[in-house]
């Protein structure tokens, strides 16, 4: 169902939904996958402003698209089977070009599992071209709550390419590009089994060319003192920039 103009929600509000972990989330240590936590946050987003009115239908026949840019996840402990969660979203400001939207998933007591933050670009679907957040018409009021962690700028991996992946049709999304949650599984799946096993603080991805189904994927890692800094490449163009900071 489509919805007009006029029916848009533009209140304030931080949107909130709770969920019990499936067992198709969860890893061979119980815990939830690390990219199953970004499709929460990823989902909820989109459910957010659905329950706006601005869903990906209405967005569409209005020529537009929301896109995540960057997003910057800190896990403080994995929830595991059948444990339930809350998951939140809200959006904070309005930065540049982006609109800057932060998450946070807790327990049932209210006990904090992970947060994020992220930006979204709004997109001509034809075009590709930005439409700054001044320019969009259905903006709502901002909400004045903070997380304890920020996108920011990655940078490029120079070290050894350790992974190799093609982009396969059930990856791809309504887009038609790699669903921008996948990318934690090929990102933690370049891990050896000693650093997976001690599990992710935190994970940021930074999306800078989208892939599609067959597009082969090389992804390089670098060692930093504390992270793994890891990029993706489809042949020499840049796809996207990572860093990981494991659990000591």
């Amino acid at each position: 169902m489509q919805h007009d103009a006029n029916e848009i929600i533009q209140s304030e509000r931080i949107f909130t939904k709770e969920a019990i972990v499936p067992f198709y989330n969860v890893d061979y240590l119980q815990r939830m996958k690390t990219s199953a936590i970004l499709r929460e946050f990823s989902q909820i987003a989109g459910e957010d402003y659905a329950s706006r009115g601005m869903t990906h239908h209405f967005l569409a026949a209005h020529g537009g698209a929301f896109l995540v840019s960057r997003i910057a996840c800190r896990i403080l402990r994995y929830p595991s089977h059948e444990e339930p969660i809350v998951i939140s979203t809200w959006e904070p400001e309005r930065r540049g070009p982006q609109f800057i939207r932060s998450y946070d998933m807790r327990d049932g007591n209210g006990e904090l599992f992970a947060e994020a933050e992220s930006g979204w670009l709004y997109v001509e679907i034809e075009t590709r071209k930005i439409t700054r957040p001044r320019d969009f018409p259905w903006a709502y009021p901002l909400i004045d709550r903070d997380t304890d962690i920020r996108i920011a700028k990655i940078g490029v991996a120079t070290g050894d390419c350790v992974s190799e992946h093609r982009v396969t049709y059930s990856e791809t999304d309504a887009n038609g590009h790699l669903y921008n949650a996948t990318y934690g599984d090929l990102i933690t799946d370049t891990l050896e089994p000693q650093e997976y096993e001690r599990g992710v603080a935190e994970i940021r991805i930074n999306y800078v060319h989208e892939a599609k189904h067959g597009d082969i994927i090389r992804i390089f890692r670098e060692e930093g003192d504390a992270d793994i800094l890891l990029t993706g490449k489809i042949g020499e163009a840049v796809c996207f920039e990572s860093k990981l900071t494991l659990n000591q």
